[in-house]
């Protein structure tokens, strides 16, 4: 599958980018085209880890679609893994990691 990695240095912590990142029930509000979020569950395993699953709602126009994913949050690594649990996409992973550059700037790469 094709992989168009993306990098950017922002004037954000870190940790307050991950935070954002893996709070998926406020997707709607400010990523376009993301129309719902159902959070089917949540947990942690161990101290650094967060695994959610949702059913995401994508759509433009009169077009939509909604799929199943999970999202682990592993704060250890500064990374959040998203991938298709099933549906009507042939595929879906993304990484998200966060570099941090010094207490207020991080590189956030997405893959």
């Amino acid at each position: 599958m094709p992989n168009l990695p993306t990098s950017k240095l922002v004037p954000y912590a870190w940790s307050d980018l991950f935070n954002l990142v893996l709070d998926l029930k406020s997707y709607p509000e400010f990523v376009p085209h993301c129309r719902a979020v159902r959070l089917l569950s949540c947990k942690r395993e161990g101290p650094h880890t967060t695994i959610i699953v949702s059913r995401m709602t994508v759509g433009f126009l009169a077009f939509e679609v909604a799929y199943p994913n999970r999202a682990i949050g592993d704060a250890l690594t500064r990374s959040i893994t998203v991938e298709l649990i099933d549906g009507p996409l042939q595929y879906l992973h993304a990484v998200w990691s966060f570099e941090p550059r010094d207490e207020n700037h991080t590189a956030c790469i997405f893959q």
